[in-house]
């Protein structure tokens, strides 16, 4: 998975990229924002990836997402 940081107005976001839409072919993004620093959002993103590489289940890639960022501190 990459990620990407964009500024969007006064804050910071991250996208990640979670791979193709079978069906459609399309790419599958997730995006956070809300950051006030590029840093804190580096490092959110960073423990992102972190826990998504380390949280290792059977699940869809929604599912371990959203439980990723529901379980996090972000």
């Amino acid at each position: 998975m990459k990620g990407y940081i964009i500024k969007r107005g006064l804050t910071w976001t991250f996208q990640l990229d979670i791979g193709k839409d079978p069906i459609t072919g399309k790419r599958l993004r997730k995006s956070v924002g809300g950051f006030k620093t590029k840093k804190e959002c580096e490092n959110a993103l960073q423990q992102l990836l972190l826990d998504i590489q380390n949280f290792n289940t059977t699940g869809g890639i929604d599912e371990r997402f959203s439980s990723i960022v529901q379980n996090s501190s972000l």
